[in-house]
C-alpha cells in the first residue's frame, strides 16, 4: 500500500477546508445579488460534449470507459455541461438565464509528470446575452468578485478581437 496521493492530486487540510468554504461562500454572496442562479452538472460527461465547442482538446480530458455510454470524460471546465444542460433541460425559458456554478474540474496535464489533475472552479455563464452590455455586467461581477474578496491592485486587460 501506498500511503501518498496520487501524482496531480492533494489533500485538503482543516485550514484549506476552512479558506475554500469563505471564498466559495463569499462568490456565492455575489453571484446571488446580481440575480445568478446556482447549477449543478456531472463529473462525467460524454467526450463528444466536452470537445464539442474546440475549446477544450481530447487528450486535456480524463477519460474513462463506461460499456454502455462509450467515452467518458472528467469536465475539465463547467461551460460545456451547462450548454448542454441549457440547451436539453432549459429550453425555450426567459432570457437571459443567469448560471453560476462551483465545482471541481479535472485536466490531464500534458509533459508534466507531477502537475495537478484536479482543480477547483467558480464561474457564471450569461446565457442568451449579448454585446456590450452582457460583456459589462460580468465584467463588473468579476470586479466585484475581486473586491468582495479582498484582491487589491488587479487590473484588467481587455483585448478586442476583430
Amino acid at each position: 500500500m501506498i500511503y501518498q496521493p496520487l501524482a496531480g492530486a492533494r489533500d485538503l487540510l482543516p485550514l484549506d477546508v476552512a479558506q475554500k468554504c469563505w471564498i466559495e461562500q463569499h462568490l456565492q454572496e455575489v453571484f446571488q445579488r446580481w440575480s445568478y442562479h446556482r447549477i449543478i452538472t456531472p463529473t462525467l460527461e460524454r467526450l463528444d460534449t466536452l470537445v464539442a465547442g474546440g475549446a477544450v482538446e481530447p487528450q486535456t480530458v480524463i477519460q474513462v470507459w463506461d460499456a454502455k455510454e462509450g467515452v467518458l470524460g472528467l469536465r475539465p471546465e463547467l461551460t460545456a455541461s451547462i450548454a448542454r444542460a441549457a440547451v436539453t433541460r432549459i429550453g425555450e425559458s426567459e432570457h437571459p438565464q443567469r448560471l453560476y456554478y462551483n465545482a471541481n474540474v479535472f485536466r490531464q496535464q500534458q509533459g508534466h509528470a507531477t502537475s495537478q489533475h484536479e482543480f477547483f472552479q467558480a464561474g457564471v455563464e450569461l446565457l442568451g446575452g449579448g454585446g456590450l452590455v452582457a460583456d459589462a455586467e460580468v465584467l463588473l461581477l468579476l470586479a466585484d468578485c475581486l473586491t468582495t474578496l479582498g484582491v487589491e491592485g488587479w487590473h484588467l486587460i481587455w483585448v478586442r478581437q476583430t
